[in-house]
């Protein structure tokens, strides 16, 4: 029985080493099963129990398979040796049916060795590292003569993205997802996308006629109407000019003042 035992650890921000972007980690830790001692992964005491750390390699050439849960920390992986590769040791899942990457160069030289001489070699992941939008970019393993026990609570699978999820610094307002009770569709039903396809195929159609109309007015309407000449302007002036109805003059006739009847003198009767 192995006195060395995994223990759930506290998710925590770090730098991914090859692209420098900002991860967490997450996953279990190494103790000592007696003491209760926390034992980092280089700590002298583990070689001498077979007991060795590695950090995983090429994980970039299986992308569906590093976001496999079979890989989450705490579930027991397979080593598989290919002397076909120089002798390389693939790291797959318990079951042998999905590759996640490699041992690097030194560590498959170990387990090749360990192998050669009779020894069991187990493999457990022990911490994986993920981008703030829930993409696995490491994993470390933990390779053992036994397996090792995991003392304390067990993560379940939703347990390490939730420690993600509380870990990671809070995202820019554009990214951040509404509350529950405040949720929202980012996408229209479909009555109402159906609703502005019709709006859109009416003003399609309204263009489409609009642009016909000006093509046949432009090319056909326009050709056969013969432009006006100036000779037809002419004689239209000329005839306007001719029918024109003559000038009556506005003078009023001179006034001519009425003729007094002459005045006849009165007749004297006639004497008898």
């Amino acid at each position: 029985m192995s006195r060395i035992e995994l223990f759930q650890l506290q998710p925590q921000n770090e730098v991914d080493p090859d692209t420098g972007a900002e991860v967490v980690g997450f996953g279990y830790g190494l103790r000592d099963a007696t003491t209760g001692a926390p034992l980092p992964a280089g700590d002298p005491s583990l070689a001498p129990q077979g007991i060795q750390v590695f950090d995983l390699i090429a994980l970039d050439r299986y992308p569906y398979a590093a976001q496999d849960p079979s890989f989450d920390p705490g579930r027991v992986l397979a080593l598989v040796p290919d002397h076909n590769q120089g002798g390389a040791v693939g790291v797959w899942d318990e079951t042998r049916h999905v590759q996640v990457g490699w041992l690097p160069g030194t560590a498959a030289t170990v387990v090749n060795e360990a192998l050669a001489q009779g020894w069991s070699q187990h493999a457990v992941a022990l911490w994986a590292q993920r981008t703030p939008d829930d993409v696995r970019t490491g994993l470390r393993i933990a390779v053992s003569t036994d397996l090792l026990p995991i003392g304390g609570p067990v993560a379940t699978p939703s347990a390490p993205v939730a420690a993600v999820a509380a870990a990671v610094p809070e995202p820019a307002p554009a990214a951040t997802p509404p509350a529950p009770d405040a949720w929202t569709p980012t996408t229209a039903p479909p009555e109402v996308k159906r609703g502005k396809g019709a709006v859109w195929a009416v003003l399609a159609v309204i263009l489409a006629v609009v642009i016909a109309a000006a093509v046949y007015f432009a090319f056909f309407r326009g050709g056969n109407e013969p432009e006006p000449t100036t000779t037809t302007e002419e004689r239209t002036t000329t005839s306007i000019a001719t029918t024109a109805p003559p000038t009556v003059p506005t003078t009023a006739p001179p006034t001519v003042p009425p003729t007094e009847p002459p005045t006849v003198p009165p007749t004297e009767p006639l004497p008898p």
